[in-house]
């Protein structure tokens, strides 16, 4: 397909493709009406239009809780847990190494900005914290690593 806006590929949907069906065959069968009837419209439009219907895998067994599955990434609970997750892993030190305490209403802050779907920078999370730029956030020595993603 051609590129769209962005240098993506643009697809069209399924009911873009089945409108411009209708047009062409409705256009040829002025011209065959004999031939193009609506039984095989219909047809054509069935086998070509067919979808089988989509269903999602399980999301498989916990590995904490043995006989309960696992929450699917999608539930807001599952986002809750990674959030706090992440947000329990980074330690902050100061320029000359010592570690930097934070209270809990901080970093329930971080969450919540989290939550609320915003993915934060290292910068970012210093100025939630109050700290300096030449602080360090034991996480962003990686270089791969920019923030956390919300």
């Amino acid at each position: 397909m051609a590129n769209g806006k962005d240098g993506y590929a643009y697809y069209p949907s399924l009911e873009i493709l089945r409108e411009e069906f209708d047009i062409i065959w409705d256009r040829r069968a002025e011209y065959y009406p004999e031939i193009l009837t609506d039984a095989l419209k219909q047809k054509v439009a069935a086998e070509r239009f067919f979808q089988r219907a989509i269903t999602s895998p399980p999301p498989g067994r916990c590995p904490y809780i043995p006989g309960e599955e696992r929450l699917a990434k999608t539930l807001r609970l599952f986002q809750l847990r990674r959030i706090y997750e992440k947000t329990n892993h980074p330690r902050f030190a100061d320029r000359n190494g010592g570690i930097i305490g934070y209270a809990i209403a901080e970093h329930d802050k971080l969450v919540a900005r989290l939550m609320a779907g915003e993915d934060l920078t290292f910068a970012e999370i210093k100025r939630t914290f109050s700290l300096d730029k030449t602080d360090k956030v034991n996480m962003e020595d990686t270089r791969t690593r920019k923030g956390i993603a919300g």
